[in-house]
């Protein structure tokens, strides 16, 4: 069974089981590890820089079939940049996204075991939603994540 179909039409429903795609892997690189976050009424990103939240917005747009919200929001410090916002409103997707063992927190994050069985074209999904939400770049490649045991 696709991803692709209406979450919200499933009511009642068991979430069916699906075959990991790139997207959906990069989706969970960001909210696992990375910046992104769960909410009471789904699952979200702000960063400051627009094109990963526009590249996040597209990802799980395509893994869901649902619409997300983009929105730009003012610094709240003067010292601070402004930052953009993806939200997807869906709280069954964001219950779905349990089913891969994925901690929404940093400190207990790790790697789903459907990722680590999953082809190589997945894995290095998951790895740039991972590097794009946690990783910078100055003389070298540098992955900031609290969780050791994660990066293992």
């Amino acid at each position: 069974m696709k991803l692709r179909r209406s979450w919200e039409a499933m009511k009642g429903r068991k979430i069916p089981q699906l075959n990991l795609d790139e997207d959906l892997a990069y989706v969970l690189g960001v909210l696992g590890p990375g910046d992104g976050f769960r909410f009471r009424d789904g699952v979200g990103l702000e960063v400051v820089d627009k094109e990963f939240a526009e590249e996040f917005k597209t990802r799980i747009e395509r893994a869901t079939g649902l619409r997300c919200r983009i929105k730009l929001f003012g610094p709240r410090k003067i010292t601070q940049s402004p930052t953009y916002r993806v939200a997807l409103f869906s709280c069954r997707f964001r219950d779905f996204l349990t089913s891969f063992g994925v901690a929404f927190e940093e400190k207990t994050w790790r790697v789903p075991l459907t990722v680590k069985r999953a082809p190589n074209n997945v894995k290095t999904a998951y790895l740039r939603g991972v590097f794009d939400s946690q990783a910078s770049v100055n003389k070298s490649i540098c992955v900031e994540v609290m969780n050791r045991k994660g990066l293992r």
